[in-house]
């Protein structure tokens, strides 16, 4: 699959996130992140990952990488592929979910 010529079924929706890991989240900071619009996914019992919505300044108005073809996309990004998906947050809407 490829991430480009899909784009019109996902519209970059991994592109829209930013996701980090905590552990041990308190049901206090639960709900602070809840209220800023986060998403929590639970991973394991004490590891969360905390997925804010936040879109990628590197999107055009097509929602198409302005870094794809420059050599600027984050290492993070150009490492993604169907079978590199562990420890990657797949969205909703994504081609590779």
């Amino acid at each position: 699959m490829n991430c480009l010529d899909n784009l019109g079924k996902c519209n970059a929706s991994c592109c829209k996130s930013v996701v980090f890991v905590q552990e041990n989240l308190s049901v206090d900071m639960q709900y602070y992140y809840k209220l800023h619009g986060c998403e929590l996914i639970r991973k394991s019992h004490s590891l969360w990952w905390i997925v804010i919505p936040l879109r990628c300044q590197g999107l055009d108005i097509n929602n198409k990488c302005i870094h794809h073809e420059n050599g600027l996309k984050p290492k993070v990004c150009k490492n993604f592929n169907e079978s590199k998906k562990s420890g990657y947050h797949i969205p909703k809407g994504c081609i590779y979910g």
